[in-house]
């Protein structure tokens, strides 16, 4: 109350009224406001749209009857920041407390801006996976990088088996150069093939990343060459039977967003 009466002494005494003022910055937007402008233009996004909506032609139908042909080998790949600091789950890293918090529950500390580094990884459904690509720290993936990794890494670690490769729908995964060398080089998902922001469709997603995070980066590291031996450990880990059973799960999954007609699944 005194710094108020502190404010309206000042206010009088440059000759204002106590009259409020209009403030500046953002003006406020009311609901009927953003429901009359998405009435008057239908096509805008409406914020509570799904975040995968159906397309005219929906890829996931495609997805699942590729999985009908049971020899072909599923290369997943994706790629994953880490950081030096420790990772928890948000939903599972709870303690219920009744009285003063105890000493021993582990407390998990943030840095503003701590140091990363980016890692392509790539698994296949017979349950084999390639070894880790890294990226420098700080880079930033281009299509000509990505396509000199094609050529240099990927297609020959893959072999001459019948395999189809999945990537997401990344700018360096979809520009024209590298649609193009794919088209006549490999056997590939082309970009209208795979949903836009499916993470719940990609095993790496939806599994691995996790599995590998929450063992390799439970504690905080001192550097980023640290952090890249933790996490190689636990990727070299991974068992061939968790990869296949993983991999298993995607026509399901795969089925699962079309019944939820392109909406989120929790499976």
């Amino acid at each position: 109350k005194a710094h108020s009466q502190q404010k309206s002494d000042k206010r009088l005494a440059v000759g204002d009224d106590l009259k409020n003022k209009p403030r500046s910055g953002r003006v406020k937007i009311r609901p009927n406001q953003v429901k009359t402008a998405f009435e008057a233009m239908p096509t805008m996004k409406s914020p509570s749209s799904p975040r995968r909506s159906p397309w005219t032609h929906p890829p996931c139908p495609r997805l699942s009857k590729q999985q009908h042909n049971g020899d072909r080998v599923v290369f997943f790949s994706d790629e994953k920041t880490f950081t030096v600091d420790p990772v928890y789950n948000k939903q599972n890293d709870r303690v219920i407390c009744f009285g003063n918090v105890s000493n021993v529950i582990r407390s998990v500390s943030k840095t503003k801006h701590p140091a990363s580094v980016m890692m392509l990884g790539i698994v296949a459904s017979t349950g084999d996976k390639m070894p880790p690509i890294w990226f420098p720290t700080g880079y930033r993936l281009t299509g000509a990088d990505y396509l000199e990794l094609l050529k240099t890494k990927i297609t020959k670690k893959s072999g001459k088996s019948s395999y189809v490769f999945q990537q997401d729908g990344a700018p360096a995964h979809t520009c024209k150069a590298v649609q193009d060398w794919m088209e006549t080089n490999m056997k590939f998902w082309p970009k209208t093939m795979w949903p836009p922001q499916s993470p719940d469709l990609n095993p790496l997603d939806f599994s691995f990343w996790w599995h590998v995070e929450s063992q390799a980066c439970r504690v905080r590291h001192s550097n980023v060459e640290d952090l890249k031996t933790s996490v190689e450990k636990k990727w070299k880990a991974m068992k061939r039977s968790y990869i296949i059973t993983v991999c298993q799960a995607f026509r399901r999954r795969v089925e699962a967003v079309i019944e939820a007609k392109g909406g989120e699944i929790h499976k």
